[in-house]
């Protein structure tokens, strides 16, 4: 079913591993962020949800501004800078510590949000690329992709955070805990690096003069 054609698209190649790599980073940081607030930070299972409320909310609002970028700009910066500033994000949870509170997560939540708001471009710029005639067998490959990109994510970054301690655990397992999960995030954001290089080098640069054009398999592959 998989035509390998699009194999030897680049801007595909590099688009689908930059999705991957922004999946993994992503459904890691909410998958842990969940159970470090409430065990380690002490929040309450609402208040851990209400934290992560102000990026989707960024992501609301810059999703159109995102799009602007890309046409102006390229996506090749916007969804690039995207994924580096999810990055920057994540690497501010892992300076985290008991005193720290609601207000002082919203540096890194906030960062994170608008950079996964820069990012919303990337699948339509991949999908661009491709025939009108295999678009949907590439759409098929991107689904497929982002769903196993969140059991990847979290498996790997599982490796450094292999313990979760009970609810009112010691000093000494919960700061192990705190190591581990500072050592995870910094996984992640450099997990969602990769992927900002990954789309800087592959996607299409500034395209706001020109459509985007889909290449010729069948002259290609002649």
């Amino acid at each position: 079913m998989l035509d390998l054609r699009l194999l030897r698209n680049g801007v595909f190649v590099g688009g689908l591993l930059a999705q991957t790599l922004n999946g993994m980073g992503f459904a890691a940081l909410l998958y842990y962020s969940a159970s470090f607030m409430q065990i380690y930070l002490g929040f309450s299972p609402t208040k851990a949800a209400l934290v992560m409320l102000p990026a989707a909310g960024v992501v609301l609002i810059l999703t159109p501004v995102a799009s602007w970028l890309a046409t102006t700009i390229g996506p090749r910066l916007t969804v690039g800078g995207g994924m580096a500033l999810m990055a920057l994000g994540v690497s501010l949870f892992s300076g985290l510590t008991r005193a720290h509170d609601f207000a002082d997560l919203m540096p890194g939540v906030l960062t994170v949000g608008a950079g996964a708001a820069l990012c919303m471009p990337l699948l339509m710029y991949v999908l661009k690329s491709v025939p009108e005639q295999t678009a949907g067998v590439a759409s098929g490959v991107i689904n497929m992709f982002r769903e196993m990109s969140a059991a990847f994510g979290i498996a790997i970054v599982g490796l450094l955070i292999h313990h979760i301690p009970a609810p009112g655990a010691g000093t000494a397992t919960m700061e192990a805990f705190r190591d581990t999960a500072s050592s995870g995030y910094l996984l992640t954001a450099a997990l969602l690096l990769l992927g900002a290089v990954a789309a800087a080098l592959t996607l299409p640069p500034r395209t706001s003069r020109a459509r985007v054009t889909r290449p010729d398999v069948r002259s290609s592959s002649a």
